[in-house]
């Protein structure tokens, strides 16, 4: 190359490398502590064409080239598990359903989550040889076995006085042991249970005795 030659110089733009402080830009100095920090600074830098070949809108991982990405989208709806559960397998059945089948080594952001509730477009994500994950929906992790719940306490009606009222002692009188029926012997006591909010109540019951006759029999 002769000195009158044009010596072409290239400039490095938009250039990153990762320190023990996160990701320092290429002469600049500065440093983005977090991924999606990063994110966003090195989507910022690039150019119209270079935004259809990078993924910025990602948290988890730094930027993707989506040449390598397979799209993956669909509702997802409401997925509902328990926690410690296979929160992925419990995905993978619901993208079946959908018709969509993907390798479950890809699919990532399921792992030691809490009892609570997920957006699956802001959880997941997927490896750089893997997917462009466009999936809406929300995951449900429920803590443990919900308990059964408890019945209410009946509250103090006519319905649950009429049903409950037959707690008797009855004796056999002299003029009574040639009767076979033995509800046509004398009651000696009898009590009425009543039900009232979360207690019940044994009160004593006024009754004439000539009505405890079967009907048409003459009283003694």
């Amino acid at each position: 190359m002769g000195a009158s030659d044009t010596e072409a110089v290239s400039a490095v733009r938009n250039a990153y490398f990762l320190t023990d402080s996160g990701y320092q830009k290429y002469g600049d100095g500065t440093v983005y502590a977090t991924t999606a920090e990063f994110n966003q600074a090195f989507a910022d830098g690039l150019g119209e064409e270079d935004k259809k070949v990078w993924q910025t809108d990602q948290k988890q991982t730094a930027p993707y080239l989506k040449p390598f990405l397979q799209e993956i989208s669909g509702d997802v709806g409401r997925l509902e598990a328990a926690a410690g559960s296979d929160f992925k397998a419990a995905l993978l059945a619901k993208l079946q359903e959908l018709g969509i089948n993907v390798d479950p080594d890809k699919i990532l952001g399921l792992d030691g989550l809490a009892a609570g509730e997920y957006d699956l477009g802001e959880l997941l994500y997927s490896t750089q040889d893997g997917y462009a994950l466009q999936l809406t929906g929300t995951l449900v992790v429920k803590s443990g076995t919900q308990p059964e719940p408890k019945p209410e306490a009946p509250a103090t009606d006519d319905k649950y006085t009429a049903t409950l009222t037959s707690l008797q002692k009855k004796v056999v009188q002299a003029w009574e042991q040639s009767l076979v029926n033995d509800r046509d012997w004398h009651i000696e006591e009898n009590r009425r249970i009543q039900l009232d909010n979360n207690s019940v109540k044994i009160e004593p019951v006024l009754f004439d005795e000539v009505n405890l006759q079967d009907e048409g029999t003459p009283a003694e």
